[in-house]
Formats: C-alpha cells, structure tokens, sequence
C-alpha cells in the first residue's frame, strides 16, 4: 500500500514533500516554496515547487490554510514519511551511553524498569512516554448474539471463557432489518467466537465485499462495542503527561483536555499498546489510525520488548502528528531493546 502512494510521486516531488514535513516538524508553521528551496537546497525554481505543491495538495499530501500562506502536511503525508523513514539504516547516537547510564542506576524488576523506561523516552523526546507491563493472554469469546432492542439499537450479548456475560447497547440511527441483523449476528460470530476479547479491538473495517449492505452498520457497532471491551488489565505507565502543554497543536483547551484524558485512561490505551507489542519492528499509528478518536491529531510510535518467558509489552511516544520522527524512532527502538537486555539477563524477576 505504502509503495502505491509512493509510485504516485515524481522523484523531485518526493522532495518537496519531505522538505514540507521537515520544515513543519522544525517550526510548526505552514511551509512556503522560497523556504523549502533554500533550506532543503531543491535545484529548481520556487515557481516549479509552487507547482508541485499544488500537485501535492491535489493529491491530498498537504494543505493550504489559505490562499497566500505556504503547505501543512496531512496524515497522508506524514504516513508517506514515516515509510520512507523505516527503509532507513539506523544511526549511532552519543544519547545511547547517557540513556544506559540511567538504566544502570535502577533495579531490573519488571514495574521499576518500565518506569525508568518512560521516564527517560520522555527525557529524550520532550513527549509522553508509554509503557505496558508483558502482556498475559486475556478470556476468550465463547458465544456472541446481536439481540433487537428497537427500530434503531441493538445488544450485543456475550459470554467469556472466564465464565462472565457482557450486555452492550449499541445504537445504528439508520435501522436495520430482522434479515440485516442477523447477517450481522452471523458477521460478530464468525470474526469474534473463540477469540480474545481484545481482537475487538483488532478487527479491521470490513468492505461492501466483505460484508455486503450492512458493511457500515457492522463497523458502526464494532466502533461502540471497542468502547466497552477492555484487554488483560495489564499495567500501563504514562511519563511526561505535560509536555502535550508545549504543543501547539493543543493549544485548544478542548483538544488538550480530550489528549489528557486519554493519557490518564489505562483502559484506551492497552488495546493500542497490545497491538504494537504483537508486531515486529517499530510500530508507528498516525492520526486516525489510532482507532480513539481523542487521538485523531496524535502518532503513536512504538516498539514491543519480549521477556525470557516469551511475553511482550511496549514502550512508546504519543505526540502530534508533528513530531520528531527519526529521534523519537531512534529513542523508542534503544530503549526498547536496552529493556529487553536487561529483563533477560534478570530472567528469575521478568514474571513478578
């Protein structure tokens, strides 16, 4: 998917879109074509930049909060970097001696090291840092039933291999009928029977081909069913809360006040940390990838850990969309594998 977007692209444009994210990054302000040729030393003309930004804007890479000013990158653009950025080799950095100074100084216990680990992501990126403890495997759903309620909501009834039910009211305006909701009934059991709860929260949107006409109902009730389900009640550590304050991005006090919250929120954001621990290398979610909604102007960057027992958790930055990409991937992938060092030569505390 990431090398259609980038065939789109001439080579010269791939430039000018990274000089715009660059740029953006450095300064938060909206990127003009005299800044991005003298600055990223493009060999053309402002005029032909002005061009490809336009090309740019068209194909939905940047925007132009208005008429005079220069380009903002969007999410695309921004997910167009960061693939760009993992092909690259990785660096050396003189931060690695100071990040393991500070790791020397501390007890390898599971709980104490992950807060170490926040505690220095959040240091060296100037973001909230996160981490989550080794994941242990959650229940798993054993039945699932979509029962009407009235015109326009439903109850997803389910049962758990713990031996606890689950009621959840989930609302569809539109209205379904009895043929639609059991061609949903059918969808929740074939995707979700025998599987942990937390897959709820890994279910990808299905497509008209997929699902057929009730494709948007079926995303529709998943969206609200993430809402109820929660994963493992494994510990999350959050470091560095106040620096989302230095952003200008959250400059609004309802945007920053739905970030905190959410930062505060154990619940929000396992699911999140639980997907990034059962994928390889650096895990990166950008705007609405995040599935929270409160997370739409935010990226995730994350690595998993694994312990001598075979169990994984995460350390992560949550930021803006604007933030630093190759430092916090740099910090992120260190800290995540000086964590793992350390757990495994202390195997007998990885399961405390």
């Amino acid at each position: 998917m990431a090398a259609a977007r980038q065939k789109s692209l001439s080579t010269r444009q791939k430039q000018v879109l990274t000089a715009i994210v660059e740029e953006h990054i450095r300064t938060a302000r909206p990127v003009g074509s005299r800044t991005a040729c003298e600055r990223y030393n493009l060999s053309v003309s402002t005029a032909t930049i002005r061009n490809d930004m336009a090309a740019l804007e068209r194909a939905g890479y940047v925007t132009q909060p208005h008429t005079s000013a220069g380009r903002v990158p969007t999410q695309k653009a921004y997910r167009f970097y960061v693939d760009q950025m993992l092909n690259e080799k990785p660096t050396v950095s003189r931060e690695w001696a100071w990040m393991s100074g500070e790791f020397r100084r501390t007890s390898h216990d599971v709980e104490t090291l992950l807060q170490a680990a926040t505690r220095v992501l959040s240091e060296m990126t100037r973001h909230p840092a996160l981490a989550s403890a080794p994941y242990q495997p959650g229940p798993t759903i054993r039945t699932i039933k979509l029962r009407p309620v009235s015109a326009t909501s439903m109850r997803v009834e389910y049962t758990t291999s713990d031996g606890t039910s689950h009621q959840v009211l989930v609302d569809y305006p539109q209205g379904l009928t009895g043929t639609q909701i059991d061609h949903l009934d059918k969808l929740f059991t074939s995707h979700l029977r025998g599987k942990e709860v937390d897959s709820i929260w890994q279910l990808d949107p299905l497509t008209p081909q997929q699902a057929g006409e009730v494709a948007d109902a079926f995303n529709s009730l998943v969206e609200q069913l993430r809402e109820h389900a929660d994963v493992s009640g494994q510990q999350v550590y959050v470091e560095g809360t106040i620096h989302i304050l230095q952003e200008p991005e959250f400059t609004e006090r309802d945007k920053l006040c739905t970030v905190m919250e959410t930062l505060t929120e154990q619940a929000s954001l396992r699911p999140l940390l639980h997907a990034a621990a059962k994928t390889d290398g650096i895990f990166v979610t950008i705007g609405t990838e995040n599935q929270i909604s409160a997370l739409d102007d935010c990226s995730l960057v994350a690595k998993r850990y694994v312990t001598g027992s075979g169990r994984a958790g995460t350390v992560g930055v949550l930021g803006p969309m604007r933030m630093p990409y190759r430092r916090v991937i740099w910090a992120v992938s260190n800290v995540a594998r000086r964590v793992e060092q350390l757990l495994n030569n202390d195997s007998h505390l990885v399961d405390q």
